[in-house]
């Protein structure tokens, strides 16, 4: 009897060794992807405003231009475009300037040092309006594409009674910056 429960034991073990057990489950994967246009929030547009400065009579003879590195930071899954527009027709005088206002167009944005970071895009240079006006056409998706905004104030503008002759203080005005698909 101890003779066959040994070998009773021995092919049970050869049968399991042979003929092994296994399972096998397997299950579905699923990417899920979403149209995203944004604007990083580490984009220099959410730092110190643009301020230009008039303290003496040489800053009304020259042109007066702002560079803004890193403006705007663009992550886009499809092409899209840039626009810009004034909140309203006017600066408007603050405090000593009050009552006071310098027409938005005095002001130019300038989009131009971005031509290589956007290959195949349309980059404009606007005088600034109430309307939306591109600054950007058709620039490619991508990641954590960075734009250089150029803040133009012509001598031509720092001449004109548009600025030269108005009260001394602060004039104001808001810009939005729109970032649409193409």
């Amino acid at each position: 009897m101890k003779r066959n429960y040994i070998t009773g034991t021995f092919i049970s073990i050869l049968f399991l060794i042979t003929f092994s057990v296994q399972a096998q489950v397997s299950t579905n994967v699923s990417i899920n992807l979403t149209d995203v246009i944004s604007v990083d929030p580490n984009s220099s547009i959410h730092a110190d405003p643009v301020r230009f400065q008039y303290k003496n009579e040489g800053d009304y003879n020259k042109s007066q231009t702002i560079v803004r590195n890193s403006y705007l930071i663009v992550t886009a899954t499809q092409s899209y475009d840039i626009k810009v527009k004034a909140d309203g027709p006017n600066f408007i005088g603050e405090g000593t300037a009050a009552g006071s206002t310098i027409p938005v167009n005095v002001l130019t944005v300038d989009a131009s040092d971005n031509t290589s970071d956007l290959p195949g895009a349309v980059i404009s240079v606007i005088n600034l309006s109430t309307e939306d006006q591109n600054i950007v056409t058709g620039a490619e998706k991508g990641n954590e594409q960075q734009l250089t905004i150029k803040y133009i104030i012509p001598q031509a503008k720092s001449q004109s009674p548009d600025i030269l002759g108005k009260p001394s203080g602060n004039y104001i005005q808001k810009l939005t910056y729109s970032v649409i698909a193409h």
